[in-house]
């Protein structure tokens, strides 16, 4: 769960805060600008979070030219839906790709925190070895070479 919120170019703010899975926005606009979009994570910080954001524009005054110019070239509108309808095939087939990609971003990015968190624990605990066999050593080491004289007896 995060939350979202879009404003307009003017600043106005068009797609008011929500905190949820997921969520869209889709306008037309005259004049054009920059949106903004604020994606939020405040309630989990330190939880981690894999975020897509798809962006898609589309200009009506371009689509409107291209068909202005299709019907002066006569094109036949069985041929152009043939075309759209094998566009939104390949459409689909799109979609179901970027659906299996996005589940296999989420389980690479979980095996990936678990790879990182089993390096960590084992490069931790193979310090700790080091450090306490070195420590070890250095203690055999001082008692070899130990030159006190220690009395035995009453001379």
């Amino acid at each position: 769960m995060t939350g979202f919120a879009v404003r307009d170019p003017t600043g106005q703010l068009v797609h008011p805060y929500q905190w949820k899975k997921q969520s869209e926005y889709e306008t037309t606009s005259e004049t054009g600008g920059y949106f903004t979009s604020c994606i939020d994570n405040q309630f989990s910080r330190f939880a981690g979070k894999l975020v897509n954001m798809y962006l898609t524009t589309f200009r009506y005054d371009e689509w409107e030219q291209h068909s202005d110019e299709l019907e002066q070239y006569d094109i036949v509108a069985t041929n152009f839906t043939n075309g759209l309808g094998l566009v939104d095939h390949k459409v689909q087939i799109a979609k179901q790709y970027l659906s299996h990609s996005k589940s296999r971003a989420a389980n690479d990015w979980e095996l990936l925190i678990s790879n990182n968190a089993y390096v960590l624990r084992w490069s931790l605990i193979q310090v700790v070895v080091v450090v306490a066999t070195g420590c070890l050593q250095v203690f055999f080491v001082r008692k070899l070479f130990d030159t006190q004289a220690k009395p035995r007896g009453r001379i």
